[in-house]
């Protein structure tokens, strides 16, 4: 759901469905990107329309993070013990790398 922080309303909500668990902003702050960990999937929403492109990601894609100046996105598994590399225009996987346990927070750097 998109909140108003002046006065609490919500204008509108967006239909992606199952357990919602990480969500970031594109570098352009026009999509917010989301990690649907109940249906194996993730989503961006264009902020401007409010349209909802999902693709499948398994398995439990759980906490997220953009990589500015990428074209990139983070994804970690809350099954797994690897992290996968997503391209914010087609939400296909371009790569992966493994990691000790949970990613359970994600924080990019520069």
């Amino acid at each position: 759901m998109e909140l108003l922080l002046n006065d609490g309303s919500v204008p509108r909500s967006f239909a992606i469905g199952g357990e919602l668990h990480g969500m970031d902003l594109s570098d352009h702050r026009m999509s917010l990107y989301v990690a649907g960990r109940g249906e194996d999937k993730i989503a961006a929403v264009a902020l401007s329309t409010g349209d909802v492109t999902t693709a499948p990601l398994s398995s439990e894609p759980y906490h997220l993070t953009t990589i500015p100046g990428t074209c990139t996105f983070y994804v970690s598994s809350r099954a797994e013990s690897k992290v996968w590399i997503i391209d914010e225009a087609t939400l296909t996987p371009v790569g992966d790398f493994p990691i000790e346990g949970e990613g359970h927070e994600i924080v990019a750097v520069q």
